[in-house]
């Protein structure tokens, strides 16, 4: 059993680097890309540098279902620095380009080629909520800004727990539409 799930991920990496060949999950990781700027815009700041509520989630949630971990982590990855270089909101950071490809690597080892539930949706949102928004984001802004981190973890927390059954929610709802388009 353990085996076999072992080469099901094995897999997943497989197919989803191979879909870097596909002229279609190309031009649908361009599309979803644009998507994720211009939703950027739409970021309600909470307190400036540290705390936020977006809907950048969506085209991830959608670029990890549709084209896996590995495209999906190195677009989100590519997509911070282009982000950067078109709107930067303060100095450019690598741990900040790391979250990203989490994000979408994250994501996608749960949803690409898996059928949709909302456990399944609300769990890779528990798990990048806690690894990147909560754990790992307090770090890279402790770095930057020396502030606490503890202040930053419980601010976090809050907002990623509160808002979690939402986003949840919606990604599922966007998600299992598109898997009854997708056959």
């Amino acid at each position: 059993m353990e085996n076999s799930k072992k080469q099901g991920l094995f897999q997943a990496f497989k197919f989803s680097a191979l879909e870097f060949k596909k002229v279609s999950s190309i031009t649908g990781s361009a599309l979803l890309s644009a998507i994720n700027i211009i939703v950027t815009q739409f970021t309600i700041t909470i307190i400036p540098k540290v705390l936020k509520i977006g809907f950048t989630f969506i085209p991830v949630g959608i670029s990890a279902f549709l084209y896996g971990p590995v495209m999906s982590g190195l677009i989100l990855a590519f997509l911070d620095i282009i982000k950067f270089l078109i709107h930067p909101t303060g100095p450019f950071f690598m741990g900040f380009t790391l979250n990203e490809f989490l994000g979408g690597f994250i994501m996608g080892i749960f949803l690409y080629k898996k059928p949709v539930s909302i456990w399944r949706v609300f769990y890779a949102k528990l798990s990048v909520n806690v690894i990147v928004n909560i754990l790992l984001t307090p770090i890279w802004l402790r770095m930057m800004y020396g502030n606490a981190y503890a202040i930053y973890s419980t601010m976090r927390i809050v907002k990623n727990l509160a808002i979690l059954p939402l986003e949840t929610f919606i990604l599922y709802i966007i998600l299992k539409n598109i898997s009854v388009l997708k056959k």
